[in-house]
């Protein structure tokens, strides 16, 4: 079911669909939304491409932005090599906020 977001790169709401096959939508990754832990893992490993285009996080149904200094960043948890997992905000989500990431599994 495609769900409305706002897109504040371009400044418009547009229709994100699910993915195909080995992707996912609209996942909420775990983690406590406490205002002080920053650190949201995702239930698969996901491939990971230069400037978010496999990855979408999004904030309350705002999609952030990817990079040192941005609003987020993507680590591995296991260390070099093990695989993407792991969504790291630059500000802490608390309670109320909305987590949403769309991603594609790491085969």
């Amino acid at each position: 079911m495609p769900v409305l977001i706002f897109n504040p790169i371009e400044g418009i709401f547009e229709f994100v669909n699910e993915p195909g096959e080995g992707g996912v939508a609209g996942e909420e990754p775990t983690g406590a939304k406490n205002g002080v832990n920053k650190d949201f893992t995702t239930a698969d490993f996901f491939i990971h491409e230069v400037a978010g285009r496999s990855v979408k996080v999004y904030l309350n149904g705002v999609r952030q932005n990817e990079g040192v200094g941005c609003d987020y960043t993507v680590t591995e948890s296991g260390g070099v090599g093990t695989g993407y997992d792991t969504i790291v905000f630059d500000v802490a989500p608390i309670a109320i906020d909305l987590i949403l990431v769309d991603y594609w599994k790491r085969a």
